[in-house]
Parts: structure tokens; sequence; C-alpha cells
């Protein structure tokens, strides 16, 4: 089994960038692909997260750290946004809704650095409630996610 790194740009247009043979490979084009658009420029970290183009839904676990074997594929044929769920044996597509009841899912902007540590941190899209608390916003589609791009994966 073969992995696609695609996206879909706030056009409609497809791109495939590359085909890779290890899920591993997926994660390390994708942060590159996000720090390129949305973390590579002078801008501040929190200018940074207004100003983000492009993005990739991932689910964490309870420590905050991405769950690799569910990996974001886009939309199926009826227009239904959707996950792999990638096990050693088969793969299966489960619904966006359904991940989303079972698991944290957030929308992964890139890695960045805090100001004086020098390991990257992952950034995901957060805004701010009316009571200034940090909301992570992770519906598709939503305001948040207009008019940005989004990777996905196909599976070959």
């Amino acid at each position: 089994m073969k992995f696609q790194v695609c996206s879909t740009d706030e056009y409609g247009q497809n791109t495939i960038w590359t085909t890779c043979d290890k899920m591993e490979e997926v994660y390390t084009i994708i942060t590159d692909k996000l720090n390129e658009a949305n973390m590579d420029n002078a801008l501040t970290e929190d200018e940074q997260i207004n100003s983000w183009e492009a993005y990739f839904p991932v689910v964490l676990d309870k420590n905050e750290k991405i769950i690799q074997n569910i990996i974001f594929g886009g939309r199926d044929t009826t227009g239904k946004y959707f996950f792999y769920v990638v096990k050693s044996d088969n793969t299966v597509k489960q619904s966006f809704e359904s991940i989303q009841a079972a698991f944290n899912v957030r929308f992964y902007l890139g890695q960045t650095n805090k100001i004086g540590q020098p390991e990257k941190y992952n950034s995901y899209l957060k805004t701010l409630s009316r009571k200034r608390q940090e909301i992570y916003p992770n519906q598709i589609p939503s305001e948040y996610t207009q008019d940005k791009t989004v990777f996905f994966v196909y599976m070959v």
C-alpha cells in the first residue's frame, strides 16, 4: 500500500505532491508543506495563527500526540469527509463524524518554535471564545477552513 500526499486549494484544485511507501514519510512531507505555507515567514506566532493558509486534520491521543495510523483522506465520492484507519492487516474508511465523536480532532498548521526553547512544537488552529478561552475549531467545512488549502492522503 502506498500513500499519496494531496491537497485541495481554495479554488477546488487538487494537487498530488508525492507518493510515499511509509506513513512516517507522509507526516514529514505534510509538515514541510504546512511549514512552508504557514510558518516560514517573519510573522510572530500570534500573527501566524491569524494568517495561516493550509491545514491538515489530525487525530490526537490523550497526551496530545498525533495518532499516525488514523489519517485524513479528504472527501469520498459522495462529498463526505473521512479518515483512513490503517492497521497492519487492512485499512478501513471511517466518517469524519465518527472519528470526531471518538477522538480529539485538530487542524494541524505545522511546527513552530517558542521563544527561548530550542525544540519545535506542533501548532494547531485555535481561536478565543468571548470569555477569552482558547478553543480549537474542528468542523469541516466551517468559517475557519473556508478559502484555505486542505491536505489529505489518498491510498493507492
